[in-house]
């Protein structure tokens, strides 16, 4: 058997590919980003891999997704140097430039990522959620970072690990970034353009930066999904790379203690390992070592050698393509081969490696560098039409044909493809709201002199799982099921707004002695933060929303014991790692039973 490759094989792996990659269009690069920075994509090499490691590896690299928090650094100082080191005749010339190239840059290996994704998604996996394919298609015209906020989805929750486009979160915000910096940077006097005398206001950038992180502080203690995804909160760390950049073309750069750089890139490093717990810490801590890593880092440095190395610059220069697929393929995997062994994960890095290569050389380097059309405006009308057109068929469309009980993947490893189920009528508000009265349709009930009791069933997703085993096990006794889940019950309760939980006043009016009222929701929407589940050996107390809860619901089961009517709390439904209608789980259990395991 041959042994590992040797060091001398990784250098010449790492320097054929960095000298292929640096073919890209140089005299471009010369034309509109002079002085190229090496180490900036030594940089974003090691932000890139930090995400993708934490990814993969969470347990090893749990902090890894500030790599994220390095891009919007990096993005604020490279924008701000290209735009500085231009000069423009007039404000259309100037924007019209600027915004053709962004679409260039940003929308062709999107749209690949985003439209193959989907279509594998219809093709192979099992009835996904809507919000996966409207995810995609609020990417493509840069919203999915609001698309996520509105949806309540907090990027470290299950729904969220099973979404293959959440990463496409911090892409909106750099868009939403793109379209007022510019204007932002001109008016304050940062930008040659003819015919605009201004004096430079760097009060003014400063100004809005420590705004932005003022909002991040205040917003984050009511709202770490705001705080996480909105660009009014995340607009700091762009300003700070800004910022960093304006110090850096004056010269103005950190004392020359040495060794200061190399120790700022191992503290951003031993971050990415420390544990997500002081997440504001930590994001604040990453954001300005990166900045000091930048004005800081001189030719004779350590940490310029170390960022300027092949395999990290490599990785920086097709940094776009890496992070789009990186996480597309994961979540595929969990929807059907399963990733979460060290094998799986293997098998997916080996499959991104091969989409990165793809996507950088045939998808975003070509159309990057190539002339779409005869003017800069017609290049962002093509662009914003193309991204308009096909988010819409990923928001409408594609949630349609991805509905079915797809046995693809079944027929392929011949295993018992998953049972087709009758859609549960009364779940969530958007089937419940076709109806007139949807509590009068759902829960009102029938009764006959053969099933005169009722049992009502209410909660969220983890009631909804016991509807087809409660309408098995009551065939022969004297109930009717009744149900309704993830309406208003029971974060009406939660938020201590009762007043709006009107699931309970229904039942409480229209039920009678002998009926059982059935309860069962996901306990982690009580936690401070949904999914964040306390370790076994964490203290436990009794938050606000847990006392909301009790404190409104008791009023209720005083009301419908006193008629003599049971009530039933049912725990949480155990959670499996990654939860999905995946063929894949027969043959897990069948390979379990096959070797004996229960």
């Amino acid at each position: 058997m041959r042994g590992a490759p040797s060091k001398a094989t990784w250098n010449r792996v790492c320097t054929m590919a960095a000298a292929e990659l640096k073919t890209v269009d140089q005299h471009d690069r010369r034309a509109h980003t002079p002085h190229h920075l090496s180490e900036i994509d030594g940089l974003r090499g090691v932000a890139v891999l930090a995400v993708l490691l934490n990814h993969y590896f969470s347990d090893f690299f749990a902090s890894g997704f500030l790599g994220v928090d390095i891009f919007f650094v990096i993005s604020g100082f490279v924008i701000t140097k290209n735009l500085r080191q231009a000069s423009y005749t007039s404000w259309t010339q100037y924007l019209s430039t600027f915004y053709a190239r962004r679409i260039k840059r940003l929308l062709p290996a999107l749209l690949f990522c985003v439209v193959i994704t989907s279509v594998l998604f219809v093709e192979l996996t099992t009835r996904p959620s809507p919000d996966v394919f409207k995810t995609g298609g609020s990417a493509l015209v840069g919203l999915s970072n609001i698309f996520l906020f509105r949806r309540s989805t907090d990027y470290f929750s299950l729904d969220a690990s099973l979404n293959p486009f959440t990463h496409t979160w911090s892409l909106g915000v750099e868009e939403q970034f793109y379209l007022v910096f510019p204007i932002l940077l001109a008016l304050t006097g940062y930008v040659q353009i003819r015919n605009l005398n201004r004096n430079k206001s760097l009060f003014a950038l400063a100004a809005i930066t420590g705004l932005s992180f003022f909002s991040y502080l205040v917003v984050h203690s009511i709202s770490e999904n705001a705080a996480f995804y909105l660009i009014p909160n995340r607009m700091w760390e762009l300003g700070i790379g800004c910022l960093s950049y304006l110090a850096f073309e004056q010269g103005k750069r950190l004392p020359r203690i040495k060794s200061i750089s190399i120790l700022s890139l191992i503290l951003i490093s031993l971050i990415f390992v420390a544990p997500n717990t002081y997440q504001v810490i930590t994001t604040i801590a990453c954001v300005l070592l990166t900045a000091q890593l930048l004005l800081s880092i001189a030719n004779d440095d350590i940490a310029k050698r170390v960022l300027t190395n092949k395999c990290l610059v490599s990785a920086g220069i097709c940094s776009y393509s890496l992070y789009l697929w990186h996480w597309s393929i994961l979540v595929l995997s969990r929807w059907t081969i399963g990733a979460e062994t060290l094998i799986g994960s293997l098998f997916c890095l080996i499959l991104v490696f091969a989409m990165t290569a793809f996507s950088y050389f045939y998808i975003e380097r070509p159309f990057r560098y190539a002339a779409w059309t005869k003017s800069n405006f017609r290049t962002i009308f093509l662009g914003l039409a193309v991204a308009v057109i096909f988010g819409a068929a990923d928001s409408i469309w594609a949630p349609e044909y991805g509905m079915g009980y797809n046995d693809t993947l079944s027929r392929i490893f011949d295993i018992k493809p998953v049972e087709a189920l009758e859609e549960i009528e009364c779940h969530g508000t958007e089937k419940t709201k076709q109806f007139k009265n949807p509590l009068e349709h759902c829960l009102g009930a029938v009764r006959t002199q053969a099933r005169p009791n009722v049992l009502y069933l209410i909660g969220d997703s983890h009631a909804a799982q016991f509807v087809y085993m409660i309408r098995k096990s009551i065939e022969n006794l004297p109930y009717s099921l009744r149900n309704m889940e993830g309406v208003d019950f029971p974060m009406g309760l939660i938020i201590g707004n009762s007043s709006d939980e009107k699931t309970l006043s229904y039942i409480a009016e229209n039920s009678q002695a002998g009926d059982y009222v059935v309860i069962a929701f996901h306990r982690g929407i009580l936690n401070d933060v949904r999914d964040k589940h306390i370790e076994g050996s964490g203290d436990v107390f009794i938050n606000q929303k847990t006392t909301n809860f009790i404190t409104d619901i008791s009023p209720f089961v005083k009301t419908i014991e006193a008629k003599g009517i049971r009530i039933i709390f049912v725990r949480d439904t155990p959670l499996m790692k990654v939860v999905s209608t995946s063929s894949t789980c027969a043959l897990i259990v069948l390979d379990s039973l096959s070797k004996g395991q229960s």
